[in-house]
């Protein structure tokens, strides 16, 4: 369970309250999911204004046990079981929570709350039904005979049949292949992967000149992401606004502003923060975002080493003419002797000893073409240089 099948589910009950439709049978095979997207799930079916119906077929385990319960009658086949609601992580306040919902949503249906209660919380005991210390989980021959489950039905003909209506007169509503799309997208998992492509092309973009692939790639990707959490209803326009604030603060911070200050913090924390509302509770979103953070700072890290002494990263942080261009196998003469950038060094690019052109590297900050340096460091082909201020 998460968002996009809220969405879906959603839409559809939706749909069947502006059709007048007499019925919505939802069948469940699941094993859980997000528990904000069960609740969600869960009040949707027991507001609808059309009669909602569900039917295990299969497994209704974790937070799919609870949106079994809120039908207003549950039917459930034999084969299946219902329960298994242990929460994650497995600590009082949310096991408390989502025992309360258990209860509240049985009650509701007229079902024993205790019952319900048991398949949240190991702690309860129920003599004949559960022992201490053991969650609770129900067959279908057991659901029924406590009282959990409604009627037994092998299909949804049989269903159709114990409810007096024609299986004809049943439309099967099923997701696009889109919807299944902006599904996956929007799982924290594969968002992820998203963001750390999207985080890794841009920092590549920024250590080269021109607008290229990397750039490409990045926007692309996280036009990627917010399109599936958008369309699954897990974020609106604020959040996108609050997300293109950061990166705005964060590249006047690189191009704009020098060094690296107020700007450059407040944009990354703006875009963190952004993100962090996304995803379906605090404990996914802190995971998730460590994940990032710690993942695009290693690609990043071995990016700029890689690049800085490539055949590659040479091609591409040269100016199109080789005129007067030098290179040799040892450039220890170079060390203090003053230069002139002849291309911006982000953190590579050109610069002139003398009537020499080499590659060069800046020791931090990014240095604007046309900008007096100083060689402070050779380490074989690699010449890192350092902005000469004013004073010097």
């Amino acid at each position: 369970m998460n968002n996009a099948e809220f969405s879906f589910i959603n839409k559809n009950i939706t749909e069947a309250e502006n059709n007048n439709s007499d019925l919505v049978i939802l069948e469940i095979n699941s094993l859980g999911g997000f528990v904000n997207s069960a609740l969600k799930i869960r009040d949707r079916i027991l507001e609808s204004e059309v009669k909602v119906i569900s039917f295990v077929n299969g497994r209704a385990w974790s937070a799919a046990a609870l949106i079994a319960l809120a039908g207003e009658k549950l039917y459930i086949s034999p084969s299946s079981s219902i329960g298994a609601a242990e929460t994650r992580p497995n600590e009082e306040k949310y096991i408390s929570a989502l025992r309360k919902e258990f209860a509240a949503t049985a009650e509701r249906r007229n079902k024993n709350p205790k019952i319900a209660k048991a398949m949240v919380d190991a702690s309860m005991e129920i003599e004949g039904v559960i022992e201490k210390d053991k969650l609770l989980t129900l067959t279908a021959a057991e659901a029924l005979e406590l009282g959990i489950a409604d009627y037994s039905v092998s299909s949804l003909a049989d269903l159709a049949a114990a409810e007096n209506i024609s299986l004809n007169e049943i439309t099967t509503v099923e997701k696009s292949n889109l919807e299944k799309i902006m599904g996956i997208i929007s799982n924290p998992y594969a968002s992820s992967l998203l963001l750390i492509i999207a985080f890794s092309a841009l920092i590549f973009e920024a250590l080269t000149p021109g607008f290229a692939l990397g750039g490409t790639v990045g926007i692309i990707t996280l036009l990627i992401f917010f399109a599936g959490h958008i369309f699954t209803g897990s974020i609106g326009a604020g959040i996108v606004i609050l997300f293109i604030i950061g990166i705005i603060l964060i590249l006047a911070e690189i191009f704009i502003i020098p060094g690296f200050g107020i700007a450059g913090i407040s944009g990354i924390a703006v875009v963190l923060a952004s993100l962090f509302f996304i995803f379906p509770n605090s404990s996914i979103a802190v995971n998730v975002l460590l994940a990032v953070v710690l993942f695009t700072l290693v690609i990043g890290i071995l990016m700029v080493k890689k690049f800085g002494t490539s055949r590659f990263w040479q091609k591409i942080s040269l100016d199109n003419s080789s005129e007067n261009y030098f290179s040799s196998t040892s450039k220890k003469d170079y060390l203090n002797q003053e230069a002139v950038t002849l291309s911006k060094l982000r953190p590579a690019g050109t610069i002139k000893v003398g009537e020499e052109r080499i590659d060069a590297v800046s020791e931090g900050s990014f240095i604007e073409k046309g900008k007096k340096v100083k060689v402070v460091s050779v380490s074989g082909s690699r010449v890192v240089v350092r902005k000469i201020s004013e004073e010097e």
